[in-house]
């Protein structure tokens, strides 16, 4: 088993804890931190939320910087149906390509409105989530940290 595919399934057994109630912040046996995790937009409503699973482990090192395997189980919402907002979770880190060293990746929305996100990063750093509200004629605005 990888350490990726590993990483995978504790993901998937706290996601399961989580949901059924039960606090869990490690998983034993070569615990990895997850972190239930949640955030509003700055919109003044504050109807734009997500919340979810966030985790890392350090697997080595890049270029001069630690790298982290990263996943995450998260959710996008919107309270305020109706409203002609809706929400956008997004996602930046930093990945290693070996042809170009460390690169930015930008903000991307993983999440819209009622929708959940799952992800295995790779090797990243850096990486930070935000929730956003959103309208066609706007378009992403009034974000919020998720962490």
């Amino acid at each position: 088993m990888t350490k990726s595919s590993r990483f995978k399934a504790r993901l998937a057994t706290v996601a399961l804890a989580v949901g059924m109630g039960v606090a869990v912040s490690t998983v034993p046996a070569q615990a990895v931190p997850l972190w239930e995790v949640s955030g509003y937009s700055t919109d003044p409503s504050y109807c734009q939320y997500a919340r979810g699973l966030y985790g890392y482990e350090q697997t080595g090192s890049q270029a001069g910087y630690p790298t982290y395997n990263a996943g995450y189980q998260l959710s996008a919402y919107d309270e305020c149906d109706g409203d002609g907002q809706g929400s956008r979770l997004q996602i930046s880190y930093k990945k290693y390509s070996s042809a170009s060293g460390w690169y930015t990746q930008g903000w991307t929305t993983i999440a819209k409105s009622g929708q959940t996100a799952t992800a295995d990063l790779g090797l990243v750093r850096d990486v930070r989530l935000r929730i956003c509200a959103y309208t066609t004629a706007r378009g992403i605005f009034a974000c919020g940290s998720v962490s």
